[in-house]
């Protein structure tokens, strides 16, 4: 099942329970979210089509928010965003993975926004190129925040901003040009292991903002 140019939300879940699964799907192109779960306890799976499962949408690309339980799992092909809204796993208690890669390229806010969560959000494979938003966005956490490999690149913005979160993250890379004023790498309360094979960091001269904040 492809799902083209929708007006609004491409799937959107509201307070949904039990098993569901969704098989050689896809959404290409929404005029506000791509796939949403508001609520519920769901066990969802949703294998996407390849190569590209979800892209060209104007919100988030994904969101699971205030969930109460059970599972949320992405596999198969990449999840993509231009010019559109980012990865936004808020305020839940169900696992949420992502199997797929992801890529959001210039969101219109942070790439990845993790909040209030008491279950854990794992990803395979993230990367993120912003301008003025955070690469990771992370506060409240008591479930772990894992991301197996990706890279983040930043202008005028923090490329890690964390706070209150458990982490594994390993980064390849974290390029941060100019984080207006904050500094490049913020991880305040954090618990965990993060690992940035390289960290990159150019400031505007101004004399204002730091490499790491810890």
């Amino acid at each position: 099942v492809l799902v083209t140019n929708s007006a609004q939300t491409g799937v959107a879940l509201g307070n949904t329970s039990g098993t569901l699964a969704f098989s050689s799907f896809g959404i290409d192109g929404a005029g506000n979210r791509g796939f949403a779960v508001d609520g519920g306890s769901p066990t969802l799976t949703v294998d996407l089509i390849t190569p590209t499962g979800i892209q060209n949408t104007t919100g988030a690309v994904v969101q699971v928010i205030g969930t109460t339980g059970g599972s949320v799992t992405f596999s198969g092909g990449k999840i993509s965003s231009v010019n559109g809204g980012g990865i936004d796993v808020d305020d839940g208690v169900a696992s949420v993975s992502f199997n797929s890669p992801v890529s959001v390229t210039n969101p219109t806010g942070h790439a990845l926004s993790v909040q209030d969560r008491s279950g854990a959000v794992y990803l395979a494979e993230f990367d993120a190129t912003t301008t003025g938003y955070s690469g990771v966005f992370a506060s409240s956490n008591t479930g772990t925040l894992q991301i197996a490999d990706g890279t983040i690149q930043t202008t005028g913005a923090r490329g890690l901003h964390i706070g209150t979160s458990v982490l594994d993250l390993n980064l390849s890379s974290v390029v941060v040009d100019n984080a207006n004023g904050g500094s490049a790498v913020d991880i305040t309360n954090g618990t965990g292991t993060t690992n940035v094979g390289l960290l990159d960091v150019t400031f505007d001269g101004l004399g204002a903002g730091w490499a790491i904040v810890l």
